[in-house]
């Protein structure tokens, strides 16, 4: 699973966004669809996100990022 991400400006006119401000992104809540498969799945998306986190959070720990994947 990997979001679709979209520039701010993309945004503007839609009335529904979910925010991610620890990853910089905007996503339209019509595409937003948060992981509801097993944990193999998590660990999957979590792992595709984690160098973009720890790039933007250089001290960030495990738990951290799993918590801010798990968030989105």
């Amino acid at each position: 699973y990997s979001p679709i991400l979209i520039c701010k400006e993309a945004t503007k006119n839609l009335k529904t966004i979910k925010e991610f401000p620890e990853l910089n992104i905007r996503i339209p809540a019509l595409i937003y669809n948060p992981v509801m498969h097993s944990q193999n799945s998590f660990l999957l998306f979590r792992n595709e996100i984690k160098d973009e986190i720890i790039k933007d959070n250089p001290n960030i720990d495990t738990r951290q990022i799993s918590k801010i994947a798990g968030n989105k």
